[in-house]
């Protein structure tokens, strides 16, 4: 094999690289375009749900969001909203759950960090303060399960 032609095979193969790697950014780009707009449809979907109080259709939307966009710009609010609907369909544990690690979060801004420890505070003073446990160690909340 001759000195020209691995120098010409090396050039059809960078040529190549180059090629695919043009194309899968494109791809990337295009993806991450289409997941935000995902991300805005399934955002307005849930606002909509919610003023309805369509509380399910509202929390999926919402957990849809946050797959698409860990770090969307209303995180805070879509979580709020998040714990709130959890709280309203009587999930409590999810709900608290949500709430406690809102409170807990150390990136949040100071009002951010107020307002997730009021209604931290709002939904521990609102939701039934007891709760009946099964033998499969089962909860629920304000009424008997068997």
């Amino acid at each position: 094999m001759s000195l020209a032609q691995v120098s010409s095979k090396a050039r059809w193969f960078t040529l190549l690289s180059a090629a695919l790697l043009v194309v899968a950014g494109a791809v990337a780009f295009n993806f991450s375009a289409a997941s935000a707009e995902d991300a805005k449809d399934w955002m307005a979907e849930g606002d909509k749900h919610f003023t309805e109080k369509s509380y399910l259709k509202a929390y999926e939307a919402y957990e849809k969001v946050l797959k698409a966009d860990p770090k969307h710009p209303a995180g805070f609010r879509i979580k709020l909203r998040m714990g709130k609907a959890q709280s309203q369909l009587e999930n409590y544990d999810k709900a608290e759950e949500i709430y406690v690690g809102l409170a807990d979060d150390k990136g949040l801004a100071a009002l951010e960090t107020a307002r997730a420890n009021y209604h931290l505070g709002l939904f521990f003073s609102q939701r039934p303060h007891y709760y009946y446990e099964n033998s499969k160690k089962e909860r629920s909340w304000g009424r008997w399960i068997a």
